[in-house]
């Protein structure tokens, strides 16, 4: 087989073994092509995973570093939809690139492509040694404090007993995604669905406590919304705006991850395009009024003692407290764990097809060291 391919770097990228998914080769290449998996991924699959993996846990718990950079309400709102800017102009370019190369490995097959299988090797090591265990460790750690406070029914849980948790959910996400690729999407419709759901629900509570007290001048939503009270701040600086812009981008982290599985895509050259164009600004949408339902509900001084870590306990369960009491301290957890469990899901099954990729093309005659 290496003798028919000679030298790998005359052979066009996409017409190497395993990673061109309509790649048509006889003899014992085309058993790579056919480890490829089926064309499968529906629009709606993509703009789940596109949505799914940028919902996590940070709209949960960023707008409170984002306001105290911003200074005031009005501004944390324009570093939210900056923030939602740059990403969608990201993604015009990975559109571009998904439908030039329409290959799994996102950021794998355009460095491989564009510069050099070393510097791709690099990255894919990089990625699966340091970058992705980490924010899925970070996620479903996440997932299991959660889950943990929704069940026990308090804001405080040993760190032993979620860390556990935690562990064992990591283990159903995986064996879910190994057992099949079709339950691994199914879950990530599911959870997506939940979290948007759970971000609307924070939003019409806000927007409720927004018509109520608007014009009470003893209101969060008064001292923080009203007028000139929005943009009201003294200490503004252009500095720290951009700290807020950089606060804001965590939120949004994941929007590239269906370039990873463009290869499973039924119509890549139609579906991708429209999954980031129409994700991205959904999910801005969404954290814009689940931002507004939170200055509706929680003064600025208040917001900030809790990223200060004042009193100890998190950003969304003072907003569940407040707005529905003991039963938000149950409803609110359980699906911030739904929001975290499925985004750990998606960077999950995402890269997976990064790894995939490398490995067939190592196999297909790649380079030695892989």
């Amino acid at each position: 087989m290496d003798a028919d391919l000679g030298d790998e770097d005359t052979v066009p990228f996409l017409e190497q073994p395993g990673i061109a998914p309509d790649a048509s080769i006889d003899g014992d290449v085309n058993i790579q092509v056919q480890l490829e998996p089926p064309r499968s991924l529906t629009l709606t699959n993509a703009i789940t995973f596109v949505v799914g993996t940028m919902i996590g846990s940070g709209i949960f718990a960023s707008p409170g570093s984002v306001l105290v950079d911003a200074k005031s309400a009005g501004m944390a709102f324009i570093a939210w939809i900056v923030a939602g800017l740059v990403a969608l102009m990201g993604s015009a370019c990975y559109a571009e690139l998904g439908t030039l190369l329409p290959a799994n490995g996102a950021e794998y097959t355009y460095i491989n492509a564009g510069l050099h299988p070393v510097v791709a090797f690099l990255f894919t090591w990089t990625s699966s040694v340091v970058t992705r265990p980490g924010s899925q460790a970070i996620m479903i750690l996440i997932a299991g404090e959660y889950l943990c406070k929704a069940l026990s029914g308090t804001e405080f849980v040993d760190e032993w007993t979620f860390k556990g948790v935690a562990v064992a959910l990591n283990t159903v996400v995986l064996l879910i995604n190994c057992w099949s690729s079709r339950w691994g999407a199914w879950l990530q419709d599911s959870t997506t669905a939940i979290k948007v759901m759970a971000l609307v629900l924070i939003s019409l509570l806000g927007l409720a406590w927004l018509a109520h007290f608007a014009q009470d001048p003893d209101s969060a939503a008064y001292r923080n919304l009203h007028g000139d009270n929005a943009f009201s701040s003294d200490r503004f600086s252009i500095g720290l705006f951009g700290l807020a812009v950089v606060n804001a981008l965590f939120s949004y982290d994941g929007w590239n991850n269906a370039n990873f599985c463009v290869a499973e895509m039924v119509n890549p050259a139609r579906d991708l395009p429209r999954a980031l164009v129409i994700g991205i600004p959904l999910v801005v949408v969404i954290y814009v009024f689940a931002n507004l339902a939170y200055f509706a509900v929680l003064d600025l001084d208040s917001i900030a003692d809790l990223e200060a870590g004042k009193p100890n306990e998190s950003f969304a369960s003072t907003f569940a407290r407040v707005t529905m009491g003991r039963v938000g301290g149950v409803i609110l957890p359980l699906l911030i764990f739904a929001s975290a469990f499925g985004a750990t899901n998606g960077s999950l099954y995402t890269a997976a097809r990064l790894h995939g990729v490398g490995h067939m093309h190592a196999k297909g005659g790649g380079r030695a060291f892989w």
